[in-house]
């Protein structure tokens, strides 16, 4: 049996005949059902039962297909605390020693790595961040684009978030010499 049809569909809608199925009655459903990854399941396997349903002449349309749920919020990005950056840190620094690799990289490295464990943000959208989007003396950054990579394009900034919604923060006091020197290095290049 698929995944979720003994346990949700079936105790839930399997008393219905096809036609009494509908999209109502099937968001009510989805919408009871606990978990984001169990309601995804649940209507993936709804929707192949009602296509069947639809080939068999039983139904003239499948009702999933009208289905809308609520998106689940999105999370804020959370940077690593103080203890927990350092652990990584060294971590990374006993990982990068053992490496045959240039001491540049091994230092290019650490501060991408920084840089994404202080502030949390995807790292697409802080490879995307411009110069003019930092402000050193007041600590914070905003992200209003993110890199992406096409077969047309190649790789490129495209001008708006994943959510499409600016996000920005304030960097840590520990951060700034990292973040400094990475902005006056991308200065010069």
């Amino acid at each position: 049996m698929p995944f979720g049809y003994s346990a949700y569909i079936l105790p839930a809608l399997g008393e219905l005949r096809v036609w009494e199925v509908n999209t109502p009655r099937l968001e009510a459903f989805l919408t009871a059902t606990e978990g984001v990854a169990k309601r995804a399941a649940c209507k993936v396997v709804l929707s192949h039962m009602m296509k069947y349903a639809v080939r068999c002449d039983a139904l003239r349309s499948n009702p999933v297909s009208f289905v809308q749920l609520p998106m689940a919020p999105e999370k804020a990005p959370r940077a690593h605390q103080a203890a927990e950056m350092e652990q990584l840190l060294a971590d990374l620094d006993t990982w990068v020693a053992r490496q045959n690799t240039r001491a540049s990289l091994r230092r290019k490295l650490a501060d991408a790595v920084e840089i994404y464990l202080v502030t949390g943000q995807r790292t697409g959208e802080l490879l995307g961040v411009l110069g003019s989007e930092i402000d050193l003396e007041a600590r914070t950054y905003l992200v209003t684009g993110t890199v992406k990579r096409s077969k047309e394009m190649g790789l490129y900034r495209q001008p708006f978030t994943k959510g499409k919604r600016d996000r920005g923060g304030v960097f840590p006091w520990g951060s700034i010499p990292t973040v400094t020197r990475l902005v006056a290095e991308a200065q010069t290049d």
